[in-house]
């Protein structure tokens, strides 16, 4: 980790200006067998990059902190450690190219293949609701085939 950056920023961001990228294409992948190109041109920094990836790959903002990318080579997941924004862009910057020879893998570890279609985040991060009401209060529900049941509230949210 580079830095801990601000408020609503990657934790791998990179505070110190650079200048932007020429034409620059990657390839990225989630599972190490089908590739999306994501054109580069003109970034700014490292953070750039990040979000411009995990967007081309359908990933939702709200679960980019778990998502890392790696380097890579067609076939094969993570060769090494997630590259923080610093390091992104300076590997963008020295060995990207506009036909897409650098390439990267994307997942929330180094060794996890995801799905590659476009739903998957709901697949690796399903949204479960737990409410917990302190005092709770027997209330009954009707249901939509018209039957009434008797519960908390906390019941049905968490049922």
């Amino acid at each position: 980790m580079e830095s801990k950056g601000t408020k609503g920023s990657s934790p791998y961001h990179s505070i110190m200006p650079q200048i932007p990228l020429s034409i620059v294409r990657l390839v990225v992948s989630t599972d190490g067998e089908q590739y999306r190109v994501v054109d580069v041109s003109g970034a700014p920094d490292g953070n750039w990059i990040r979000r411009r990836i995990l967007a081309k790959l359908t990933i939702p903002e709200h679960l980019h902190t778990h998502f890392f990318i790696y380097p890579s080579e067609a076939g094969t997941l993570a060769l090494g450690g997630a590259l923080s924004d610093r390091r992104l862009f300076s590997h963008c910057r020295d060995s990207g190219d506009p036909s897409g020879s650098l390439k990267f893998f994307v997942s929330t570890s180094p060794d996890r293949r995801l799905p590659s279609d476009s739903g998957f985040a709901s697949q690796v991060f399903p949204v479960s609701v737990n409410i917990h009401v302190p005092n709770p209060q027997i209330i009954p529900l009707r249901t939509h085939q018209g039957h009434e049941m008797i519960g908390t509230l906390s019941d049905w949210i968490n049922s």
